[in-house]
């Protein structure tokens, strides 16, 4: 289960719940633990165990911003730098 878990986090994939269940239910056909449900107090318990949380995504980093993200970062800088250099020249009231 922890494997697939990894898996899917390296691509842009939501994991529910149910995925973790899933997971667990079909780990278990090859350990063979007997009585064993892949229960929703289960996947809460192991949720909470593993650090794992529920939470909107907010952003995905795509091979596209890794590019861009050093040009963004000058672009930001030469802005810092304007703003610095009219803060100089005509102090904060100004601005």
């Amino acid at each position: 289960m922890g494997k697939q878990f990894f898996l899917s986090k390296q691509k842009p994939h939501v994991v529910k719940d149910m995925d973790i269940q899933r997971w667990a239910f079909t780990t278990n056909h090859d350990v063979g633990l007997a009585g064993f449900k892949a229960s929703s107090w289960w996947v809460a318990k192991c949720k909470r165990y593993f650090g794992i949380c529920d939470g909107k995504t907010t952003k995905f980093v795509t091979e596209k911003y890794l590019e861009e993200e050093p040009e963004m970062e000058k672009r930001a800088d030469e802005c810092v730098a304007i703003v610095k250099s009219r803060i100089q020249a005509y102090g904060l009231d100004c601005l």
